[in-house]
């Protein structure tokens, strides 16, 4: 039931949280969040505006594949010691989490320099939404779950820096 997403989706941004198996979806449902989490993502970058078509698809498809590389990590992360035993997918709680990048486009509507300033609200409330859905969801203290979200932010990061530099 697509409402049931969008109903969850609202729930998490409130923190209000229920058990990961309840956040089983369709496969349809959750690429339609993708697809539209990385469209939005796109939109706000003006420097791709000549080839937008090819820049939006790279967005999206890059979106997904962190994604997914997230929650396996977050898995492997929250079993280490038995903290967490769980056999459900986090990558449903991962799209939903990230849907804050539905806000992006508002970001247009403001000039350069506040536009990147107003970035960091965003990507700090969809970090504090993520971590307290997987800690509440999985029943894993929220302090590992901080230092397994430092962990992939840091490498994430180191990834990224080369192509800062271009």
């Amino acid at each position: 039931m697509p409402n049931q997403i969008i109903e969850d989706l609202f729930d998490l941004l409130r923190l209000r949280v229920k058990p990961l198996a309840h956040y089983a979806y369709p496969n349809w449902q959750l690429a339609i969040l993708i697809v539209l989490s990385g469209v939005a993502g796109a939109a706000v970058d003006k420097q791709y505006i000549p080839i937008l078509a090819l820049h939006i698809i790279s967005a999206v498809i890059s979106y997904a594949v962190y994604l997914w590389v997230q929650s396996y990590f977050f898995q492997w992360w929250l079993r280490r010691g038995g903290r967490w035993n769980g056999t459900d997918s986090l990558f449903p709680i991962m799209v939903l989490t990230g849907s804050v990048l539905f806000f992006f486009p508002l970001l247009l509507l403001f000039p350069d320099d506040l536009a990147g300033i107003l970035l960091l609200p965003f990507l700090v409330i969809k970090s504090i939404v993520r971590i307290v859905a997987i800690s509440r969801a999985t029943g894993v203290a929220i302090g590992y779950v901080i230092g397994g979200a430092l962990l992939i932010y840091i490498v994430s990061v180191l990834m990224a820096l080369p192509f800062a530099f271009k």
